[in-house]
């Protein structure tokens, strides 16, 4: 389970920020109990929440965890689709940080050890690297890329195998990779459960597209799982009953970019006077379509117990379907495998009491504000001592946090049309 998250110099991310995940005295019993070797324990929040005015940086936050994820995998194609190998991205609203390194560092616990794993990079080279674990509760320090010489790798501690072994690690490491992914790919027996718990990391999002569904999303319909899909899906949209996977000839657009295999698509079946009818995804409702594209990653991290980060989780979903995934995180019977949850929302519902007790306890709400010179502050709701029972939906939205846009009504309207005079009178009816 991730621990904590710590990015500099990413995007709005210019100074240091820090995502914690650990609970605080604030948590009222979302908070689970995690085995930390040799003895240890760790209270960790399954769901945070990030709040914000548009353009605050929330979406910076949940990116930059995902792109660490990339890196590790070796996804390289994403910086050079952009002329960047890495994926660089830094401030560029300042001098000083818009030629520096990016650095991230996540700690984390897989298989019941800590690790702390950190990289820095800029565009083409990674200019330092390291892995600390703790299987004995003190520290190792696995491995270390000297800053000075990116090149040169360092395993004080002699963890990783004999001398033979580093030195052939050694040799295979290249600059413009994570030494972390290149265990990962030769599965070196103690830094595979790394790479692969950190490649886990991905930002999805609910915001629908039209284009047709992956052929990895299409597998939902098929399988052990299909019936578990329909069902949720029947539930969230009355109409629907049932699905099936059909083979398309491909369009002309296909043909112009050299793909002329059939590909597979899903369509629904909806009830309606003339019994089932199948339709195309593409005239599904934004809000099914965005159920649908999010439940591959919401199913993979229950089964396999890693972090879900989700841009907009309200995005063309109805508020109920939001919350409902926030409870699947929570409910310990469903999420047996530790997954967590990391989303953004605009959605002030979810801060509210819902059936009787608060969706979020007070220390899983995070917000981001930009201030004047561009650079985005992360903070928890808890540095500002909220009290029990406080109504955090008011707060949020009477700017008692921070965090929401400095508007006055009528603000915006001015400023489009800045010849006309205001009313404070209401419409007629």
């Amino acid at each position: 389970m991730l621990l904590r998250f710590r990015v500099i110099n990413y995007r709005s991310l210019r100074d240091e920020q820090e995502l914690s995940f650990v609970a605080t005295e604030f948590n009222e019993g979302t908070a689970r109990q995690v085995e930390v070797k040799p003895s240890g324990r760790e209270s960790v929040l399954p769901v945070i929440g990030v709040y914000g005015a548009n353009a605050s940086g929330k979406s910076n936050v949940l990116s930059a965890l995902g792109h660490l994820g990339l890196l590790v995998r070796g996804g390289l194609s994403l910086g050079l689709q952009r002329g960047r190998t890495l994926g660089w991205d830094p401030h560029v609203l300042d001098p000083e940080t818009a030629s520096g390194p990016t650095s991230y560092e996540a700690e984390f616990v897989a298989e019941n050890v800590k690790y702390a794993y950190g990289i820095a990079f800029t565009d083409e080279a990674v200019l330092g690297e390291w892995l600390h674990a703790y299987p004995l509760g003190r520290r190792q320090v696995w491995f270390e890329r000297d800053p000075a010489d990116p090149q040169r790798l360092r395993f004080p501690d002699n963890h990783l195998g004999p001398a033979q072994t580093q030195s052939v690690l050694a040799d295979l490491a290249r600059p413009d990779r994570p030494f972390i992914s290149l265990g990962g790919e030769v599965r070196h027996s103690m830094l595979e459960p790394v790479a692969r718990w950190l490649s886990s990391l991905e930002m999805s999002t609910t915001r629908s597209r039209t284009r047709p569904l992956s052929e990895a999303i299409v597998s939902l319909f098929e399988g052990d799982q299909a019936d578990r899909v329909v069902e949720s899906l029947r539930r969230a949209d009355s109409g629907i009953d049932g699905a099936e996977i059909v083979e398309v000839e491909p369009s002309e657009v296909d043909m112009a970019q050299g793909r002329t295999r059939k590909r597979r698509e899903v369509r629904l079946r909806h009830r309606g006077r003339a019994g089932l009818t199948p339709l195309a995804f593409q005239l599904e409702s934004d809000g099914t379509q965005a159920w649908i594209r999010l439940l591959r990653p919401l199913l993979r991290a229950m089964e396999r117990g890693t972090v879900l980060v989700v841009d907009e989780l309200d995005g063309s979903l109805h508020p109920e379907l939001a919350a409902e995934t926030i409870r699947m995180f929570h409910d310990r019977t469903l999420n047996q495998h530790g997954a967590q949850l990391l989303f953004s929302s605009h959605d002030v519902s979810m801060l509210s009491t819902v059936y009787g007790r608060p969706l979020l306890d007070r220390d899983q709400v995070w917000f981001t504000e930009k201030g004047d010179d561009g650079a985005t502050e992360l903070f928890p709701l808890t540095d500002l001592k909220p009290r029990k029972g406080e109504n955090i939906e008011r707060g949020y939205l009477s700017g008692r946090y921070g965090a929401v846009p400095g508007l006055s009504p009528g603000e915006l309207a001015r400023a489009l049309w800045p010849d006309q005079p205001a009313s404070d009178e209401a419409p007629a009816p």
